[in-house]
């Protein structure tokens, strides 16, 4: 009750030092991290790249991200879990491999000098151009629908070239075989689809991925239906047939095991296979389940 009156007394009564909400957002400024910007306050969607904490939790920021906001509140109930045929997270590496958390427990055989550090959700691998990892063999996966999908970051002055493989699977043996996904001409995006004819390769184009900011970048094939994910922007292509022709040769990240001049130079993280085509849905789910994660 401090009007100013006779009964402004300096007493309990006293407001002066009462929360209040400046900015007018609904939160008041005891917990309020700046009650002079009502765009910043406890439940406020991320700006992602802003600098700016906007929902006042440290904790959460997508600020090294190319999305454009993330809505933290998502994080309260989290999607179930899609069941990935191969999941490699970059956790726990040791000397020479890295596990699956996928259900076809595919290991991974470190080649070359990839390094593993912080990443966008726990550890990521860090490529230099001349490293890989690779499975034994091919993946097991339909001919006619599955999706590839990964988080990157690399800046726009490396992968200069047309081809710097992401991940490669069943290529080249015979020829016109597999499937990929790979960078170009720096923050270019693509994916490699083959039929087993040189008449029937696809290769779409997709739109660029962030400088130096980790992007989830996405191949998805349903019978024909083909499309390059960037952040859940997606780029259609009809591949005007129903199914790839998986070669021999070994499932591969960062880099073409047909053509060993493709490697990737960045960070790579969260890279999934799927035995079914996933849709936008399922793609924001993954980006939902990696961000609350980190």
């Amino acid at each position: 009750d401090d009007d100013d009156t006779t009964d402004d007394d300096d007493s309990a009564d006293d407001d002066d030092s009462a929360a209040v909400d400046g900015d007018g957002d609904g939160s008041a400024s005891d917990v309020d991290c700046d009650d002079g910007n009502a765009a910043v306050h406890p439940g406020a969607t991320e700006v992602c790249g802003s600098g700016t904490d906007e929902d006042c939790v440290p904790e959460t920021n997508c600020d090294d991200t190319c999305l454009a906001t993330f809505d933290y509140s998502l994080c309260a109930a989290l999607p179930t879990p899609i069941p990935a045929h191969l999941h490699w997270d970059y956790e726990n590496a040791t000397s020479t491999t890295i596990a699956d958390a996928g259900s076809s427990a595919t290991t991974g055989y470190l080649s070359g000098a990839p390094t593993f550090g912080p990443g966008l959700r726990g550890d990521a691998v860090t490529l230099d151009g001349a490293s890989h990892v690779a499975a034994s063999g091919a993946l097991s996966i339909p001919t006619n629908a599955f999706t590839m999908v990964t988080w990157v970051r690399s800046a726009a002055t490396d992968n200069t070239g047309a081809y710097h493989f992401l991940m490669s699977s069943g290529s080249g043996v015979p020829s016109y075989t597999g499937a990929g996904l790979y960078l170009s001409a720096g923050t270019g995006t693509g994916g490699l689809l083959e039929n087993g004819s040189q008449a029937g390769e696809r290769t779409p184009a997709g739109t660029a991925v962030c400088d130096g900011l980790w992007s989830q970048v996405a191949l998805t094939f349903d019978v024909g239906a083909a499309g390059i994910w960037v952040n859940g922007l997606l780029t259609p292509v009809n591949a005007n047939w129903s199914d790839v022709a998986w070669g021999a040769r070994p499932f591969w990240v960062g880099n073409d095991p047909n053509n060993t001049a493709r490697a990737v130079t960045g960070e790579i993280d969260e890279t999934m296979v799927f035995t079914t085509a996933l849709d936008a849905q399922d793609l924001a789910d993954l980006r939902t389940t990696a961000l609350c994660g980190r």
